[in-house]
């Protein structure tokens, strides 16, 4: 039996799906689903209808906004009745006899509206509003206006109600919820007729042994095989390879290849597997996100040292179909700028992920998990430290981005502590030229003023947050804040501070406070960083101590990516000095 959820924005739809459902079941000539009815809009407990959607229904019918949403929530199909000529003209004429009256209401609701005042040749002002943001603004300018009724729909109605308008509720007919019925179970038989052929389809397959799948040329799925449907995992992997444009994906411990066929305006997939290698165990690779408190320091920073086109670049790269490049020294908001260019994009709703490509093997695992979201859509992925990838993990990531479309994709960053050209191989480079970039300045550059304006704010948000009565720095503390190189820019900055402040009894936080709190933050990074090494008592036998020398400058060279720079820094040497042990190696 077909069952079909009802899903009213008000009570009045609500009685008349009963209604009309109650009357179709006494119809013999219609077969008889299972009707449920819920009292639901978008602006209620989102609960409500997510607890609802757990049941396995064939069809939903809404109406308006509540319809919108519900096509975000499930794949279910759904009927929106919207509104018919008659419903709103008989609420317009209603309001005829009312002065002051306007129509208040999205754009793909006026767009009706629009229509019926033309060919009934009638007068009511029409305010259009694209995002509910714009509401309160356009409710108070109508309010001047001396406007006191509002025609509307259940998405306009209850921030109207509150702005003390009478409102008009544009409600549906009991002819349109007929008419939305009759709709909806025509469309479940068609279903029924359409999965009939496709299982008529399937079992010929089968027959001849072949996992199939059939794709219309909007990359939906039309039917698939037997064989394939009865594993589900198989084929959720099939999908997400097809929409990935990958010929080959791996399941478990198989490799599978896929072979496309066209046929006019379809295409259709045979599965084959494809060899068999080693099972990788799933790792989630992906790095937490930034501590509020710090987002927020980071924020105050940006607007207090950048200038209003810094602030355009990164609105317009965030909606660019294209790579970003954000260059900059250690500590100096790299992905608080990648978090900025996400919360700005088209991608903001969805998950953003930063990946520290310095670890080992990082990429390569993520890519090869079976739900990895690097196959997904409309997603925001922060690459960190790329050139601290070795040159495999490198050369990876760009055929990756280019076989699977990912910054078509998805929003796509990479982010550098020094410039791109240090580590960097040659395969990458094109990609990275291709990308937009962000150059963030140094900390060091700050002025004196702007410090103690950051000084000043970061100071009031502590005794906010933690009832404190902090009224600043003494004048030698200043000093001494203005005169330190910070190294590691504004994070070191932010860091020392905040470790002052919890540690002063005073009203002003002295030099002492500043000192001790530099040293912890020093000793605190040296922690986390340092990696022990082994000690050489002896040379080894049959090595002479150029062997030795020539040993080390490889090994370190290794372990710092092949970063050339980073590497005569680490040896206490030049780079030509290096250059020089490496031609001898």
């Amino acid at each position: 039996m077909k069952k079909i959820l009802c899903v009213a924005p008000y009570q009045g739809l609500n009685m008349l799906f009963q209604e009309v459902s109650r009357e179709l079941i006494t119809d013999k000539n219609i077969r008889q689903p299972l009707f449920d009815f819920i009292r639901f809009d978008r602006k209620d407990d989102i609960t409500i209808i997510t607890d609802a959607l757990q049941t396995n229904y064939d069809l939903i019918i809404s109406r308006g906004g509540t319809a919108t949403l519900l096509k975000k929530m499930t794949k279910v199909p759904i009927i929106d009745i919207g509104v018919s000529q008659y419903d709103l003209l008989s609420t317009i004429q209603t309001a005829s006899r009312l002065s002051k009256v306007a129509i208040v209401a999205f754009a793909a609701f006026t767009q009706r509206v629009k229509a019926v005042l033309k060919s009934f040749n009638l007068k009511t002002p029409i305010y259009e509003i694209a995002h509910e943001n714009e509401l309160p603004d356009l409710l108070r300018t109508l309010s001047g206006q001396d406007i006191s009724t509002l025609i509307c729909d259940t998405s306009t109605e209850a921030s109207a109600k509150s702005a003390k308008f009478t409102t008009l509720l544009i409600t549906t007919s009991k002819e349109s919820v007929i008419n939305a019925f009759r709709n909806g179970l025509n469309f479940l038989n068609q279903m029924d007729t359409q999965r009939e052929l496709a299982d008529a389809l399937a079992n010929t397959l089968d027959n001849l042994n072949i996992p199939t799948i059939t794709m219309t040329s909007q990359q939906l799925p039309l039917f698939s095989s037997k064989l394939l449907t009865k594993d589900e995992s198989l084929e959720k992997s099939v999908l997400r390879a097809i929409h990935n444009g990958r010929n080959h994906f791996a399941l478990n411990t198989v490799r599978y290849k896929l072979t496309p066929y066209q046929n006019g305006n379809l295409t259709v997939y045979t599965i084959g597997k494809w060899g068999s290698p080693q099972k990788r165990d799933e790792t989630d690779e992906l790095s937490l996100p930034m501590d509020p408190a710090l987002k927020d320091a980071f924020a105050s920073y940006f607007k207090l040292t950048q200038p209003p086109v810094f602030f355009n670049l990164i609105q317009s790269y965030s909606r660019l179909n294209r790579p970003v490049l954000i260059i900059g020294a250690l500590g100096s908001g790299k992905n608080y700028i990648a978090d900025l260019l996400h919360a700005e994009g088209l991608q903001s709703a969805h998950p953003i992920h930063h990946l520290d490509m310095g670890k080992a093997d990082a990429f390569n695992k993520l890519m090869n998990q079976s739900n990895s979201p690097l196959y997904g859509t409309n997603q925001c992925f922060v690459f960190e430290g790329l050139n601290r990838a070795n040159a495999i993990t490198q050369r990876n990531l760009v055929e990756f981005t280019i076989q699977t479309q990912l910054a078509s994709r998805n929003q796509v960053i990479f982010t550098f502590k020094q410039s791109p050209d240090d580590g960097i191989s040659t395969e990458i480079k094109p990609l990275l030229d291709y990308a937009r970039t962000l150059t963030l300045d140094s900390f060091q550059n700050v002025t004196g003023a702007k410090i103690v304006q950051l000084l000043t704010g970061m100071i009031n948000t502590y005794n906010r947050e933690h009832g404190t009565s902090i009224m600043g720095v003494s004048d030698i503390a200043l000093d001494f804040i203005l005169n330190e190189s910070w190294p590691e820019n504004f994070i070191q900055f932010y860091q020392v501070l905040n470790i002052a402040m919890a540690s002063t009894l005073q009203d002003y936080i002295g030099i002492d406070e500043i000192r001790m709190a530099l040293a912890t933050d020093q000793k605190n990074r040296f922690i986390q960083n340092h990696q022990p090494t082994k000690e050489i008592s002896s040379l080894p036998q049959g090595k002479t101590l150029s062997d030795m020398v020539q040993e080390i400058v490889v090994r370190t060279l290794a372990a710092n990516n092949n970063n050339r720079t980073k590497t005569a820094k680490v040896l206490g040497i030049s780079r030509a000095t290096l250059w020089r042990y490496l031609k001898q190696a």
